[in-house]
This record gives structure tokens, sequence and C-alpha cells, in this order.
């Protein structure tokens, strides 16, 4: 029979069982809590150190607002680099009249056995450090709560320049570099925060400049007597609110393109100047689609000249008239060059008309003329309509400011007078000193040496649209009395020798080709049997859509017309 437990037992009972669940659980006292939180943290920081030592890499990291005028040098010792309080290299001379920049600078700086000394300078702004923000927010608008400008722009430019036959007196020379550097900056107005020189082993300089918004760099071979260069600003990195880095290449040219000294030319066994070859590129993106179709860098300018790199590139004029810009280059496309590499023999061939550089006009950017090519074009043009014209004694010519159309019309003897309409009087004073023989009559019987001052020629600095609506276009009752006054004679002959129509450049294209008075008046403009002669530019490709579904839509409306 079985006995009933007893009290005593059923208690036992219940205390095991306790016991068994306590034993399923982790019981951690406060101390091994913290000694397992704290020891990790010891043996890291333990781990790190000894690292460090042993490495005996040493390491300079500060981060500190601008402005600071700082210049500190780092000479390499046995033990790594050591540190000077004040370098010999040149100031940074800051201009009152740009704009403080707000910026953090950090740096580090590693001890390398090619390297013999280290330099960072920083621009000394005109007030007190203190007075410094120390505050950047990450929307880049607002500082201690102040509004600030905001670069909204990323476009800018960038040059590239290889430099050869330079002084290696002058390329292993880090403090004359320096006041290069510092010079150029300083001439061309660009704001430089700071630049950082490294003297290297067995010889050469690197040295970066930190422009606002942009940098300029170098590197040199002394040995090689080559320096090669780097330049890229925005519109933020200069006082002159221009991003207009070309004008900066003949200071550059100036200040590192050292010619060789007695010694130095010995050493070489050469006698050749530096020579400089180039390339600029339009960087980043705009807002604008058609940013860099419709700069005049990056149009046909940019892709024949500043983006190719070539031995022979020139820069002849640069300028902006009232209607447009203007630049003319001399260049020798690489292709055509038989001298590459030989910089006496280039030279020489040039100066002795075994080669000639093509010099080319441009309008906007884009290509109008080239000179040693320019009677292909202008032959083409005006010869076919005199030619079929019976008699053509009156001639009208639309643009050809360069002369070169007016030179070819007057090789017809029947000619008695033209008259040639041109907007822009500052690019016929600039052709004919810079592309004089465009405009040379001087082997034409009769004429002068320049065409535009033969007496036969009338020339008329006007917007031809308004010139030929005036005489010829619509009746006006305002305008009536002036047309009896004037009576202009019709002509026998009219050749439009002004842009494309399929051209981007509204101001000029709308004006010719889509004044509903203007073609009108044009043929108002011309006698009983006469011809008018329209360039059209270059005819399109075999697997181009139908014109008016593509670029020459414009093309295709003024034949329509026509």
């Amino acid at each position: 029979m079985k006995q009933r437990a007893s009290s005593t037992d059923e208690g036992h009972d219940v205390q095991r069982i306790g016991q068994k669940e306590k034993a399923g659980k982790w019981v951690v006292s406060q101390k091994a809590l913290v000694l397992y939180m704290t020891l990790p943290t010891i043996l890291s920081f333990l781990a790190g150190r000894i690292l460090r030592t042993h490495i005996k890499q040493p390491m300079k990291f500060f981060q500190v607002p601008v402005p600071y005028g700082t210049k500190q040098a780092y000479n390499e010792t046995d033990n790594g680099l050591k540190v000077q309080n004040v370098s010999s290299l040149p100031s940074i001379k800051w201009d009152e009249k740009m704009a403080v920049p707000t910026t953090l600078y950090s740096s580090k700086s590693f001890s390398n056995p090619n390297v013999k000394s280290s330099h960072d300078i920083h621009a000394k702004f005109p007030f007190n450090a203190s007075n410094a923000s120390h505050s950047l927010h990450h929307d880049g608008k607002k500082i201690d709560g102040q509004n600030i400008d905001v670069d909204e722009s990323t476009t800018g430019e960038h040059l590239l320049l290889d430099i050869k036959h330079v002084d290696s007196g002058f390329l292993d020379d880090e403090e004359r570099l320096s006041q290069a550097l510092v010079d150029v900056c300083s001439e061309a107005k660009l704001a430089l925060i700071s630049y950082h020189c490294h003297l290297m082993v067995p010889s050469g300089v690197t040295c970066v400049g930190v422009l606002t918004r942009g940098h300029i760099s170098f590197h040199t071979w002394p040995d090689e007597g080559v320096i090669l260069m780097d330049l890229y600003i925005t519109e933020r990195s200069s006082i002159l609110k221009t991003q207009a880095i070309l004008p900066i290449l003949s200071n550059l040219e100036r200040l590192f393109a050292v010619p060789h000294q007695q010694n130095s030319a010995a050493k070489f066994n050469v006698v050749s100047m530096p020579r400089v070859e180039w390339r600029h590129k339009l960087r980043g993106f705009s807002d604008a689609d058609d940013y860099f179709e419709t700069n005049h860098l990056g149009n046909d300018l940019g892709d024949e000249v500043l983006e190719s790199w070539m031995e022979y590139k020139a820069k002849i004029i640069s300028t902006e008239t009232k209607f447009q810009r203007v630049d003319i280059y001399d260049f020798i496309p690489a292709a055509q060059s038989l001298y590459i590499g030989n910089n006496t023999a280039l030279d020489q061939a040039i100066a002795s008309g075994i080669v000639s550089p093509e010099r080319t006009l441009f309008l906007d950017g884009v290509t109008q003329s080239k000179l040693n090519k320019d009677e292909v074009y202008h032959e083409a043009l005006v010869h076919p309509a005199m030619m079929t014209h019976p008699n053509p004694k009156r001639v009208a010519i639309v643009g050809g400011g360069e002369g070169a159309t007016l030179r070819e019309v007057l090789k017809h003897g029947t000619v008695e007078h033209v008259a040639m309409i041109e907007i822009d009087g500052e690019l016929v004073e600039i052709c004919r000193e810079y592309l004089p023989s465009m405009s040379d009559c001087s082997d034409i019987d009769g004429s002068t040496q320049s065409c535009f001052d033969d007496s036969r020629v009338e020339l008329i600095i006007e917007d031809a649209t308004d010139w030929f609506i005036d005489n010829f276009g619509p009746d006006d009752e305002d305008k009536e009395e002036e047309k009896e006054d004037e009576d202009v004679e019709k002509f026998d002959v009219i050749i439009m020798d002004a842009l494309d129509p399929m051209f981007a450049i509204p101001e000029f294209c709308d004006g010719l080709y889509s004044d509903n008075d203007f073609m009108p008046s044009i043929f108002e403009a011309l006698a009983e049997d006469g011809i008018v002669v329209l360039q059209m530019g270059a005819s399109p490709a075999e697997m181009e859509p139908d014109e008016h579904m593509s670029p020459f839509k414009k093309r295709s409306e003024v034949i329509s017309y026509v």
C-alpha cells in the first residue's frame, strides 16, 4: 500500500525544482560586466600604440578653418619627417578685392624616401583668424546661421601644358618654381588659397596650388628639361568672376618656359627655345542642354584646335566685337606634321615656308575661313554665278567681312560697282590686319593692294537685313520718300556670304533666314535677269533623315522658299 509523502518531503521537492529552473539562466556579476567592456578597449589601444611605434611613420593631421597664414616645412630625417615652423618659400598675397572663402583644411604628410622636403603655404587673409566662421553646415548654404554664396555651376575650363627644352636649374629650384606659381595666380587674379610642394629625390619638384573651386599643379623632370602643368578654374576661381582660362596661357609660358642657361644648354647639347604644347577642354555639367554646343570654346574652335594635341598651335587674336566673338589661330595638325619631336627642324621649316600653319578664322567658335583653303570655297561661291550672268556690272555681297568674296568678284572686268553690306566693321579691320592676303587685289589689273580700297567698292557697315528691307522691302509711307531720294539701283548678282542657316546662332541666322520681309527684299533687289547665290553649308550625309526632321530644318525651309 502506497504511503502518503510527508510535508517535509514535499518541501524538498519544490526546492530542487526551483534550483533546476535557475540552472538554465546566466547570472553575471557587475564586476565581470565592467571587465568585459573595458578589456577589449584597453587591448585595442595598446595594439595601436605598439603598431604606430614600430611602423615609425609620423603623420600630420589637422583640421582648421581658414583664414590662416601658416608656412610649414617638413624635412626628411633618419627618424622620418622633421617639422619646421617656417618655410622659405614665397608667401601668398591675397587681393583685398577677392571674396574670402570659408573652408576647412585637412592634410596628411607621410615619410617617403623619394622626397627631400615638403612645404605647406597658406594665404593670409585680410582679417583676424579669430573672426572666421568655425561651423560649416552640410547643406553648403549657411555658416553659423548666415547665408553664403553658393556655387551653382559645375562648369569650368581645363588647360594642360607640356613644356620641353626648359632650363634644368629652374626645374630643380623649388623656390623659383613656387614664386612662378604665386606670380601667375597673382597676375591672373586667381584665388590661390594654399599651395603644397615636394622636392623629389634625386631631382624634380611637384607642387599643387589650391584655388577656390579650382587648382594649378606641375611636375618637373630637370634631367629631361620637361615640366607638365595642369590648370582648372571656374567662375569662382577668379576675382574677375570669369572662367576664361586661355588668356592665362601667355602668363604660364612667360613664367615657366625658361630657356636653357649656358651650363644647362651644354649639358643637353641643345640650343632650342622651349616648346609649349597645350590642350584646352570644357569640363563639368550644365543645366543648359546646348551649353557645350553654343559655347564658342566647345564648337568648331574646340573640336579643331583647342582640344587637340598639336606640335604647333598659336593664338593670333581672340577678341569680342560688338556683335560676335572673333578668334584667329595658326596651327599645324598633328597628322600633317612631319617634324614631331624635332623642335629645331619644325621652327626652320615654318620660317622657310616648307610647312605653313593653317590660319583659321572662327566667328563665335564656328569655322568661317581657312587661309590656305579659302580659294576652294570662295571661287566656287562667286564664279559660277558671275560667269552665268551675261554682263554682271552691279554686285551685292551680304557678309564676307574677310574680303575674299570681294576679291573674287573684282576679278571680273565687267564689274562697275560692288556693294558689300557687313554688319561688323570691327571684323573687317581685324581681317585686314591679320588676314591681309584674303583681301589682296594687287594682282588684279586696275585694282589696289587692298580690295577694300578699290574705287568700285562701296563698304556699307550695316545690318544687311535692315538695309535690303529699307531699300527693297514692302512699301512704307514713312520710308517712301527716303527710297525715292536714295534710288538704289538693282543688282545683277547678289551673293550671300553669311553663316549657314543650320548654325545655332539665332541672332544672325534667324534674322537672315527667318525674317518674312528679308528674303522677298533680296529678290526685289535683283535686276530682270539677276542671279542670287546662297551658300547652304555642307551637304547632308547619306544616312541622315529628311532635312525637315534634322538639324538642317532651317536650310530646308530656305530652299523651299527659293
